[in-house]
């Protein structure tokens, strides 16, 4: 009987304080997303008891962000939340069962470590961030309506397109990189590949001004192409068109640009498949004038007019995760790119105004290019802090250049004809490998490093023969092989409130050449290129920062080859092998006001500037180009800019500077400016006008003048543009509407004192052009949840998978 009665004691004691011995078994979901709501995977979750410290669980979570914590007790936990590339997050949740609602947990991007205070223009048009401006190109009429990615690259603030060479401010190189990754070609095979990325598959691009040590030394400027990176969006597919025409020097030129894409994706696969087809024309007169002394003089007028560019894009896009941990992709981009320009140009000298002698050169040129891209790339994440990812690009790009001209003399009354026949052929295979590694520390720390190795082999073949006298003008053969090694380390720390971001790259350049007529060249370069940023946030949130970095400017593999490249009878292209790389030391001081106005001062200087000088010879009135190390250029610039928001309706965004620039040439003054001293303005401004349920209307500006580009003073370069976009059929279509004017004109006013003549260059140019886009979504069932937004366009709505 006292047994029972112990035995009944006991289980009433323990029925009594059952929430002591018993779980309640609680499951509990959180999500975690970004602060655009798209699902953040992967991300690291701990779970631990506040009352003893212990840790309860941990896991990661899926595809959608989410994460089911399971077996919790009534009781208080914190939740430590933590990405490679987010910033890590605490939270104290108070678990009962009465209430077990999910919970949505927003991460900061790592960019946040070092308090980058993003500011949202334009419904995000425009981003400013401590180093780099970002341009939403899917969310502007005026960007993502461009006929092609070299006309949308023309629009970013600062950038100059020069018939199709793009510098930043007219003489600052730019290095291109595709997500995060440099491109690693240049010249005429960049240019091939950048024209394989089609308008529709880009979601934004990066300016940075100040690269870090994780970009390759190349180039003054970065601009990073980033291209939509979708998972897990199911079924989608959508075609695109953009039709226009420009006019310019009394002549339409029609233009047009097609795609078609076909997507799908879930939690471990995600493949793509893409169509695009481009085509232009377009003109372009130059005007010269060469005085030689006081009575002789040389003139031309050259007309280019491109009879139509096709350029066809396939390409191909694959991701596979075979885990949590382990994912692989690939790409397959083709370029094959066929192009006719005809070329006429009226010469002749005279003496004291009387004509001695008149050339007419008629000249058709045919382009063909076939580029073929492939990489593949390994990503393993170690863990929820460390990830590894191995990327090998192997690249082949040929192209042939075929001229035939017809000229006709007349000397003192004499006639007489000539028939020029060249070609051109240059073959490049190229392969890179680079291998990076990444670590979160703590809260406040990140380490990255990495290292690249690539081959490039270059052969050209340069052929021009006078068919008249049956005889070669030149015919040469030039093989250029380079291989190039870095490494780089980056460290970022932020304590209390100063920030630092400290860096540092080796890079090893050795090239050498095999020519057929002239002396082989063969050469090493090697050096360390330091980066550091310090930055330093008040009580009142404005920033101050400090930044030096150190930049290269190798030269192109084509203006090595030291042979002649027939222009007209008095003007000779030619390479030079023996061309030193730039190098630029710079320091940039900037000030970050809560408002979000920026104001920044910078200070560089390049040694051994790059530029194409002019040998001529003043007894036969003919010149020859060459590109040369000319000397030193130093810089001073202010700048300012400023996003602003008057109402819901009306945002805007405005920079503006001056920059102060100065060319030092060596002894042989092969630049020749009249004045070596220039002062630049510089104006961009964006503006957008909501109105909602009805359009939207974009409107943005730039304005350049003077800037030196090689020898040219660009005297004014002024565009605008006017965009509008409307949703029809419940967002399934977009139409796009897309006018622009640019009006330009170049002078180059030089004097090279070792053979005493004045050289005026001029062109005027101004083109309008009128587009019109259409983008149907023929398939979206995609899988992902995307929270609305209170108050939205239907521009916007459009966007949101359904």
């Amino acid at each position: 009987m006292k047994l029972k009665v112990i035995i009944l004691s006991v289980i009433i004691i323990l029925w009594q304080n059952s929430d002591v011995y018993a779980y309640t078994d609680i499951n509990y979901t959180i999500t975690v997303t970004d602060k655009s709501n798209r699902p953040v995977q992967y991300a690291t979750v701990q779970v631990v008891r506040t009352k003893d410290g212990t840790l309860h669980y941990s896991d990661i979570t899926n595809a959608d962000g989410t994460l089911v914590i399971k077996k919790m007790e009534a009781e208080e936990y914190k939740l430590i939340i933590s990405h490679i590339n987010y910033a890590l997050k605490e939270i104290v949740i108070n678990v009962n069962e009465s209430d077990n609602t999910p919970l949505q947990v927003q991460l900061e991007h790592k960019s946040e470590l070092l308090e980058e205070q993003v500011i949202n223009v334009n419904k995000k048009v425009f981003e400013t961030s401590n180093d780099k401006l970002i341009i939403n190109v899917k969310n502007s009429s005026i960007y993502s309506n461009q006929p092609g990615i070299i006309q949308l690259l023309s629009n970013i603030p600062g950038v100059i397109n020069l018939n199709n060479l793009l510098t930043f401010r007219g003489n600052r190189k730019i290095q291109f990189a595709v997500n995060g990754r440099s491109i690693p070609l240049t010249g005429a095979a960049q240019y091939d590949y950048l024209q394989s990325i089609s308008t529709q598959s880009i979601e934004k691009i990066e300016l940075i001004e100040q690269p870090g040590s994780n970009y390759d030394m190349e180039g003054d400027v970065v601009i990073n192409i980033i291209t939509n990176q979708p998972k897990n969006i199911g079924w989608r597919s959508s075609v695109n068109t953009v039709l226009g025409t420009a006019y310019s020097y009394g002549s339409f030129l029609p233009s047009a640009n097609n795609s078609i894409s076909l997507q799908y994706g879930n939690e471990k696969l995600f493949w793509s498949l893409g169509y695009n087809y481009n085509y232009s024309e377009g003109y372009t007169n130059i005007n010269e004038r060469i005085d030689f002394n006081a009575l002789k003089n040389f003139n031309q007028d050259i007309g280019f007019y491109d009879r139509g560019e096709n350029v066809h894009n396939p390409t191909f896009q694959l991701q596979y995760s075979f885990n949590k941990k382990h994912e692989i992709g690939t790409a397959v981009n083709l370029n094959v790119k066929h192009k006719n320009t005809f070329l006429s140009n009226d010469m002749f000298v005279a003496s004291d105004k009387i004509i001695d002698s008149t050339i007419a050169t008629h000249s058709k040129e045919n382009t063909q290019s076939l580029q073929k891209a492939i990489d593949f790339y390994y990503k393993w994440s170690i863990d929820s802090t460390q990830q590894i990812r191995y990327v090998i690009d192997l690249i082949g790009n040929k192209k042939d250049f075929f001229i035939n001209s017809y000229n006709q003399f007349w000397v003192n009354n004499n006639h007489r004809d000539e028939i020029i026949a060249g070609k051109s052929l240059n073959d490049i295979f190229l392969v890179a490998q680079q291998l990076d590694y990444s670590k979160v520390i703590s809260r406040d720390a990140r380490l990255e490093a990495g290292a690249k190795y690539g081959y490039v082999n270059s052969k050209n073949n340069v052929q021009y023969r006078n068919e008249t006298l049956n005889e070669f003008v030149n015919n040469n053969e030039f093989e250029y092989i380079e291989r190039t090694f870095s490494a780089f380390v980056t460290y970022t720390q932020k304590y209390k409130t100063w920030n630092f971001n400290i860096g540092a790259r080796y890079q090893s350049r050795s090239f050498e050449t095999d020519n057929s007529h002239v002396q082989d060249v063969k050469k090493d370069f090697k050096n360390i290129f330091p980066n550091i940023l310090i930055s330093k946030t008040f009580a009142s949130k404005n920033r101050i920062s400090v930044n030096y970095f150190k930049r290269i400017v190798n030269p192109v593999y084509t203006n090595l080859s030291p042979y002649d490249y027939y222009v007209n009878p008095f003007t000779t292209l030619k390479g030079n092998e023996y061309l030193k790389p730039s190098i630029t030391n710079r320091v940039d001081i900037s000030y970050d006001f809560k408002s979000g106005v920026k104001i920044k001062s910078s200070n560089y200087k390049s040694k051994n500037f790059i530029a194409t000088a002019q040998i001529q010879d003043k007894e036969n009135f003919t010149q020859v180009l060459m590109s040369d190390n000319i000397g030193n250029l130093f810089s001073n610039s202010l700048e300012f800019s400023y996003p602003f928001m008057l109402n819901k309706y009306y945002m805007g965004y405005i920079g503006t500077g001056f920059e102060y620039q100065q060319y030092k040439e060596g002894p042989a003054n092969k630049l020749g400016y009249r004045s070596n001293k220039k002062l630049i303005y510089y104006l961009f401004t964006q503006q957008e006008i909501q109105i909602p349920k009805l359009f939207n209307i974009e409107l943005n500006g730039n304005i350049i003048t003077p800037s030196p580009q090689a020898q040219f003073e660009i005297n004014t370069i002024c565009y605008l543009n006017i965009g509008i976009t409307k949703s029809l059929w419940k967002g399934k279509l977009d139409a796009q509407l897309l006018l622009n004017d640019v009006f330009r004109s170049l002078k180059y006013d030089g004097w090279v004192y070792g053979n005493e003549w004045l050289s005026t260059y001029g062109n005027y140019k101004s083109s309008r052009q009128i587009l019109i886009g259409l983008k149907y979504q023929l398939l979206n069932k995609g899988k992902l949840k995307t929270e609305k937004a209170s108050w939205i366009t239907n521009e916007e709505k459009s966007r949101l998978p359904k």
